[in-house]
């Protein structure tokens, strides 16, 4: 990805949002390449805050190139949660950061490539102060979205998600790739457990808990696979992709996938440091959730209480993937109680 340097910002503030209903908050900042062809994604981008609205900042990316931001960080500084500099300082270091994770997710999407699921259309990065929802929108073009109550993750992720959608369809006419499968957001509860494939070292007792944990959430509908990480090395797996309603997506090849998850969950040993450090001008905070959104299905990153210790989740089923975060946030929960319990 090209990068566009540390020449000074260019460019005016926008004077097209003086109507807007929060136009006493709202700041925009449109750099001098910009200020002509992205007047469409400008005026949705800028529709799109409101009362309601997690969106505290939004910026786009095209080509390597920082294009226009839009935020509303000055309500922060009205209600007492961020001090009067603070805003200028963000408005700042986040095209920075922004630029730095465009380059980290095109490094992951390089990556996931093994997988055969298709581009990376979606990566979520959570901190406890605050979450950045980065979107492809086109090849190498991205829109970026902030907020700085994590509280709000779902609710800026879908905002965002939807977002995307609307420029691909109402400025390039293209199709909805449906990132974050939010059209179906359902968990239907299991009838009975799964009967998964399972492999691992854990002892007796805590293998035999994971395995119940984790026939009560893999569904062939959405979670399709979980792995726990222990000192960054897998000590459980549990799977369906020999269900014969999966074979489509693997077709005799899940012997390969399983390495493949396993090798990549090992990776993260550098690619997490990596992905902090980009964005260490949004946040210095642990990672506390990596979604990793797909043309087919996401992978989902957890981290537990202890270092190197995870777990590792994913779907194949696009419309599920929202579903499929819901059961491995849920199975998250239960196994740091498990794990804490001895």
């Amino acid at each position: 990805m090209a990068s566009d340097g540390s020449s000074p910002r260019r460019g005016e503030e926008s004077e097209r949002f003086r109507e807007h209903p929060l136009a006493r908050y709202l700041n925009a900042h449109v750099e001098a390449h910009a200020q002509t062809g992205y007047e469409e994604i400008i005026d949705l981008c800028g529709g799109r805050f409101d009362d309601d609205s997690a969106f505290e900042y939004l910026a786009y990316f095209d080509g390597g190139f920082y294009d226009f931001a839009i935020d509303v960080l000055r309500r922060r500084v009205e209600f007492g949660l961020l001090d009067d500099d603070s805003p200028a300082v963000r408005r700042e270091d986040y095209p920075s950061a922004l630029r730095q994770l465009c380059i980290k997710v095109e490094e992951f999407d390089r990556a996931m490539s093994v997988f055969d699921s298709g581009e990376l259309l979606r990566t979520v990065v959570e901190f406890d102060d605050g979450v950045t929802h980065l979107g492809r929108v086109r090849p190498r073009e991205y829109l970026a979205a902030i907020t700085l109550d994590r509280g709000r993750a779902d609710q800026l992720d879908e905002g965002a998600s939807t977002l995307v959608t609307t420029i691909r369809r109402e400025v390039y006419g293209l199709g909805d790739e449906d990132p974050g499968g939010y059209a179906d957001t359902r968990v239907r509860p299991l009838a009975q457990p799964s009967s998964p494939r399972h492999t691992g070292d854990l002892p007796a007792a805590l293998y035999t808990e994971m395995l119940r944990l984790c026939s009560w959430q893999l569904a062939v509908g959405d979670l399709h696979y979980v792995a726990l990480f222990q000192n960054w090395s897998p000590a459980f797996a549990a799977d369906l992709f020999d269900t014969a309603a999966l074979q489509k997506w693997f077709r005799g090849r899940q012997d390969r996938r399983r390495k493949q998850y396993e090798d990549f969950g090992r990776g993260l040993r550098s690619d997490l440091p990596q992905l902090a450090h980009a964005l260490r001008l949004f946040s210095v905070r642990p990672i506390r959730r990596l979604v990793l959104d797909v043309q087919e299905g996401a992978l989902y990153y957890y981290p537990l209480a202890g270092e190197g210790d995870f777990l590792l989740g994913m779907t194949y089923h696009q419309p599920g993937v929202y579903q499929a975060e819901l059961r491995l946030r849920e199975l998250a929960g239960q196994v740091r109680a498990l794990l804490s319990a001895g």
